[in-house]
């Protein structure tokens, strides 16, 4: 405190007490440790280069992990390092990222004699005023093999400044005679495949898959399943000729279109019989009118060849769905080839939002003297 007629201030309270900073540790001090608030390197060094430079142990050649530098060059022990950009060094591989050119890029070397260009990862622009866009470029690795020079490319492009040219990918092919080749872009208005001179363009809609060519003719992409099982048919009453095949719920879509085709062999009975085929969908059973042929179409205990395609389309969709349906059918026997068809007029109604099978059936007349029909095979297909 101050004495009266002294003169001074009085001392200052704890809380106004000044503490000197700690001083900076100098760098190759003991403890290592450098702290600062601003670090600014500059200049350069003898051999000319300058950036950041970290090393595993002391400083050597082989030693560099990690470089951060404005130009490419080689550091006073010998170590060739990235410009540009910061680098990472393990093992002869190197991690880069930074702007080397005129464009941000990620690079990664992998140091081996045969890589004639790293894969690496790129950003910028294209084009002027409104058909400016913006693309990323991922390419893959190039070898430097005699004939083994091509490589790949994935690549991202924004819409235009000026709005007319939706974003993009594609999938790009180089040659070997370094000619990019686009197989795949995907967009807007679907998936567009390219292969040589061939050229398809893909898209949904309502479960369908469309393709359109080169040439314009566009329609769906056939979805098709398929059946080897044997099944053979000796009852008077209609029974399932081949596999039952599903057309999932809430699939249709008015117009959708479903074809099933099984074929097979049989053998009439030393007494002749009828034999009725009709497709069968939804329920086992007499779908539409179906298609008999006559006594007089076979000989006594005669084997036959036959074939029976099934087509429904759908007409309405929900619970109160209707369906065109018809059914064809062939038999070849000694008698001659005969061939019928039969379509009912009113469409028939089953529900498209619970799944339904679709199949082929048929019935003999009798079983007198064991007439048998057997299918050896079947596919179906949702044609459109």
């Amino acid at each position: 405190m101050s004495t009266p007629g002294t003169g001074g201030l009085p001392e200052r309270r704890l809380d106004q007490t000044y503490t000197q900073p700690p001083t900076t540790v100098a760098p190759g001090s003991a403890s290592g440790i450098f702290r600062g608030r601003l670090v600014i390197i500059s200049g350069s060094s003898a051999n000319g280069s300058n950036g950041l430079f970290v090393y595993s142990g002391a400083p050597a050649a082989g030693n560099l992990i990690l470089s951060i530098s404005a130009v490419a060059g080689t550091d006073q022990y010998g170590n060739n390092y990235r410009g540009g950009g910061l680098a990472i060094y393990k093992g002869g591989q190197t991690f880069f990222i930074g702007i080397p050119g005129l464009l941000p890029e990620i690079d990664f070397f992998t140091g081996v004699a045969m890589e004639l260009k790293n894969a690496n990862i790129s950003a910028g622009t294209t084009g002027a005023a409104l058909l400016q866009l913006i693309q990323l470029v991922i390419s893959g690795p190039r070898g430097n093999a005699a004939g083994g020079t091509d490589w790949a490319q994935i690549v991202f492009t924004s819409n235009n400044a000026g709005g007319t040219a939706p974003a993009s990918g594609f999938l790009v092919y180089i040659n070997d005679a370094q000619v990019a080749l686009s197989q795949l872009r995907w967009g807007a208005n679907g998936v567009s495949i390219q292969n040589g001179l061939s050229l398809a363009t893909v898209s949904t809609t309502a479960n369908e898959l469309n393709l359109t060519n080169a040439a314009g003719l566009a329609g769906n992409v056939v979805v098709g399943q398929s059946d080897i099982s044997t099944v053979t048919v000796t009852a008077t009453g209609q029974t399932q000729l081949c596999a039952g095949y599903s057309v999932p719920a809430n699939d249709a879509v008015i117009g959708a279109t479903y074809r099933l085709k099984t074929f097979g062999t049989g053998t009439q009975g030393a007494t002749l019989q009828t034999l009725t085929f009709a497709a069968a969908f939804g329920l086992l059973g007499n779908t539409g009118s179906g298609i008999t042929f006559g006594t007089a179409d076979f000989t006594a205990s005669g084997a036959f060849r036959w074939s029976c395609q099934v087509t429904i389309m759908c007409v309405t969709t929900g619970t109160g769905g209707t369906w065109l349906v018809n059914c064809e059918a062939t038999v070849t026997s000694s008698a001659g080839n005969f061939s019928g068809s039969s379509t009912n007029t009113t469409p028939l109604a089953f529900s498209t939002t619970i799944g339904e099978v679709l199949s082929a059936s048929c019935s003999w007349g009798a079983t007198t003297t064991n007439p048998s029909i057997s299918s050896f095979g079947s596919f179906m297909e949702r044609i459109v």
